[in-house]
């Protein structure tokens, strides 16, 4: 139940420094990965290190290539890599809640996007903005995390 409320509090703090800076600090991702290590080995020594190793691993593997193509930051791969050290072997379930709660996000905001944009032509030029499709992966991984967490 602790790792639970540890975790809570390091993607609450993702969170907040990814809406203040569009990035996640390595030393962030670091410190968090360590707490993760420390709280398996704390709650289940060698076979919780070994899950943790799993799921940094796992979350590495799938989600480098997704970096490679520029469809993910740096940051974004380092915290849930960083998640994976909490949660191990739900390294599986934690990604395809991010999937699904990322790609609901994307539809949100390109339905929000088409919306604004009619309502803008009507009363306001139509200004072009670049970062328009950026979206901060951190609020998903958290959404996420909470998800798993809570057994969804």
């Amino acid at each position: 139940m602790i790792w639970k409320i540890i975790l809570a509090i390091w993607l609450t703090g993702a969170v907040v420094e990814d809406l203040r800076t569009y990035k996640i600090p390595n030393w962030f991702c670091v410190c968090m990965a360590v707490n993760g290590y420390v709280v398996q080995i704390i709650l289940f020594g060698v076979k919780g290190v070994m899950d943790s190793i799993y799921g940094m691993l796992i979350a590495f593997l799938i989600l480098f290539g997704f970096f490679v193509l520029g469809v993910l930051g740096a940051g974004d791969v380092k915290l849930v890599c960083a998640v994976g050290t909490f949660v191990g072997h739900g390294i599986w379930r934690m990604l395809l809640y991010i999937c699904v709660i990322s790609g609901l996000m994307a539809v949100g905001k390109l339905l929000l996007r088409a919306a604004s944009r009619r309502w803008n032509k009507i009363i306001f030029t139509d200004a072009p903005d670049r970062n328009y499709m950026r979206m901060h992966m951190s609020i998903p991984i958290l959404l996420a995390g909470l998800l798993y967490m809570t057994g969804g």
